[in-house]
């Protein structure tokens, strides 16, 4: 409807035409029907053929349904998107209405937040910023990187006044960058990101898609925020460390969509390429088939750089904090990421936790998924479901396992993939 694809491709649905017949008549009043008659079919306005497979969708929905009520969230958001196309497969909300009978109550579910709702996105931007820095050549192969715990605990990175900590702690005083990546340290991810100018980080997270539309056939979309170069850019002839290069390296000071990190994600599975997503797969109109859009990819990093980040992604989720998200016999890579939510200038005790990641089997299907749950339980009993890996990697597991139950996967032979 005024919210969705209607009003996106409100233009091409009205355009119709009224049938004609016109001509002499005779005393019955029938139209005598010769050279100078005009006979004019009625044209329809053009129908949208979607790329989501009613069952799949169905089928997610159910699951998001299951776990909204079992993590106590606001709001679960889920897509699974073609890698190499960029088709959407299948965009969910566990907050839906009946366009036939919309109550007072469902005013708010009106909202397409996967494109709306921006929000400061945590620990799922670090591979972005660090996949920067990479992609210049910044980073040294096996290097390593003080984790400034003072010899063990969890660590803490002093910029100004700011104190920067990590979450994880770490035994070693220096850290790998698997070890960044695949137990998600802000310290560490802070390091690399004031490896770059001002300049070359802005413009990095401009490449990756922030503070630009996706280009998604969906109105209404948000760009998201972001510092200023020039605030990025303070300390560089010095080579101080910038506070604003930072804090957005781990996801924070900033704000983006779910669809413009579902979008970045797609680069690490597509040999560092990036493409937009699409819901409407073609239309019809007057018996022509044809593509409303372009597809025509972006090269964001190096294919090199893009596999590099991709072998990390997925030793995240078979070592690190993603490793609930594991299924035998199928390629996955992911990162979770945690942030608090933000409103009025403050932080709130309510959090937003997502995994983005993807998944691969060895027939050629190629898929990148997210998954992002607004405000999950955070108190009492369940206290930590506010955490990615309680919340997001499990439902983004289940997720998984219906493209499998649906046959869009097929894991590896012999290998039987975990049942729920």
């Amino acid at each position: 409807g005024i919210k969705g694809l209607e009003r996106h491709y409100n233009k091409v649905l009205n355009q119709s035409k009224d049938g004609v017949l016109q001509g002499d008549r005779d005393v019955l009043s029938y139209i005598s029907f010769d050279k100078n008659s005009i006979i004019r079919k009625r044209i329809d306005g053009a129908t949208l053929n979607l790329n989501i497979p009613l069952k799949l969708q169905k089928n997610n929905e159910t699951t998001l349904d299951v776990y909204k009520e079992k993590l106590g969230a606001d709001e679960i958001i889920v897509s699974i998107m073609e890698s190499k196309t960029g088709k959407i497969l299948t965009m969910a909300s566990s907050n839906r209405f009946n366009p036939e009978k919309i109550r007072k109550e469902d005013i708010g579910s009106l909202n397409v937040n996967a494109v709306e709702y921006q929000f400061e996105p945590g620990s799922v931007v670090k591979p972005l910023s660090i996949a920067i820095a990479m992609d210049k050549g910044l980073i040294k192969k096996n290097e390593s990187f003080p984790a400034y715990n003072s010899g063990g605990g969890k660590g803490v990175y002093k910029i100004g006044r700011f104190n920067i900590k990590d979450d994880h702690a770490f035994s070693k005083s220096y850290l790998s960058l698997d070890d960044i990546v695949m137990y998600s340290s802000n310290i560490g991810t802070l390091q690399i990101a004031q490896r770059l100018t001002g300049p070359e980080f802005f413009e990095g997270m401009k490449r990756f898609g922030f503070t630009r539309k996706t280009g998604i056939d969906l109105p209404y979309e948000k760009k998201g925020v972001m510092p200023k170069v020039w605030q990025f850019s303070a300390g560089d002839k010095e080579k101080r460390d910038n506070v604003f290069k930072a804090t957005v390296s781990f996801g924070q000071g900033m704000t983006a969509t779910f669809i413009q990190l579902l979008k970045a994600y797609s680069i690490f599975n597509n040999d560092g390429q990036m493409i937009t997503p699409r819901i409407v797969n073609y239309l019809t109109h007057d018996g022509n088939k044809y593509k409303p859009y372009e597809d025509k990819p972006e090269k964001i990093v190096s294919k090199e750089t893009a596999d590099a980040m991709k072998k990390m992604l997925i030793k995240t989720v078979t070592d690190g904090t993603g490793k609930s998200a594991k299924i035998d016999g199928l390629e996955i890579g992911g990162k979770t990421g945690t942030a608090q939510i933000a409103r009025g200038g403050k932080y709130l005790k309510k959090y937003i936790s997502s995994f983005f990641g993807f998944v691969n089997d060895d027939k050629g299907n190629s898929y990148t998924i997210g998954v992002t749950v607004i405000n999950p339980i955070s108190t009492g009993t369940h206290w930590y479901y506010y955490y990615a890996s309680w919340s997001a990697v499990p439902v983004f597991k289940e997720i998984v396992q219906n493209l499998v139950k649906l046959n869009y996967l097929t894991p590896k032979e012999g290998i039987i993939p975990e049942k729920k």
